[in-house]
């Protein structure tokens, strides 16, 4: 789309559009949206990038002072997918410390029990 705002072409993709229709229907869909665009004044937002390129170039008021750190570098072993490592044993895991149910305190046997009904 030649001669429109590029902030247009942002809103309005007419590269898969074929005819005039589909760029009209597109277009009226976005009315609203490409009427706002066009008035959108970025000269604000211009002026500001300015003013900060220039507070930026003229150097910073504000000395900070800066600590030296001590880094070690340390080597990190890498392993394929599923690759064990040659020291690797498997977890043991203790069925024992899994904790256990409450006790069902609450639930009462109605009738007989198993050893009355001869099991």
């Amino acid at each position: 789309m030649k001669g429109v705002p590029a902030v247009w072409n942002t809103i309005v993709n007419s590269a898969n559009m074929i005819t005039i229709e589909e760029l009209a229907s597109a277009m009226e869909y976005f009315n609203n949206q490409l009427i706002k665009a066009t008035d959108y004044d970025n000269s604000q937002i211009l002026k500001r990038i300015k003013e900060l390129e220039r507070n930026i170039n003229r150097g910073s008021r504000h000395n900070a002072r800066t600590n030296e750190v001590e880094t070690q570098e340390i080597e990190a072993e890498t392993l394929l997918i599923g690759q064990k490592p040659n020291n690797f044993n498997k977890p043991k895991f203790n069925n024992d410390n899994k904790p256990k149910p409450p006790p069902a305190d609450h639930v009462i046997s109605k009738g007989r029990t198993p050893a009355e009904a001869g099991g």
